[in-house]
């Protein structure tokens, strides 16, 4: 009888254990699943935010083209000297250049350069002229023309 006993205490405690452990695996997939429910409605707010975020930076840059768009028709409006007359063209001083353009120097600098370089070339500025309106160096001056001559050569 005594082993016969042994034999029943030890599948009691078998039992009794596989019992215990399924009861933990079950609360760890609960807290488990509770975690990751917690982090994705996290991750809903984070992606509202964001969708939010970039419908605000849409708006202003769609206000930003707009405006530097109506600034450009306008400056390319204004009668430019041809630069092929023969003659250098001699450069006016700032307060000139500042005065000839339908905004001033700061906005011109805010804006990005690859639209407003190659803007104030076509309008007749040379290297010097855009470099000394918008703040910059020649080489970069230079660079973003070289950069759009081979694009519209792409286009």
């Amino acid at each position: 009888m005594g082993w016969s006993m042994m034999v029943i205490f030890v599948a009691i405690f078998l039992c009794g254990t596989a019992l215990y452990s399924v009861s933990q695996q079950e609360r760890f997939v609960k807290e488990f699943t509770g975690s990751l429910q917690d982090l994705l409605e996290e991750a809903d707010i984070v992606k509202q935010d964001l969708e939010a975020a970039m419908d605000n930076a849409v708006i202003v840059s769609e206000q930003m083209v707009t405006s530097l768009d109506e600034r450009i028709s306008y400056l390319e409006s204004v009668p430019q000297e041809p630069l092929s007359s023969g003659m250098p063209r001699q450069n006016p001083p700032p307060e000139v250049v500042e005065s000839s353009l339908p905004f001033n120097q700061e906005e011109l600098r805010q804006a990005h350069p690859y639209l407003v370089v190659p803007r104030l070339y076509r309008c007749g500025y040379d290297l010097e002229e855009i470099a000394r309106i918008l703040g910059r160096g020649q080489g970069e001056i230079e660079l973003i023309l070289n950069l759009y001559k081979k694009k519209q050569a792409c286009v």
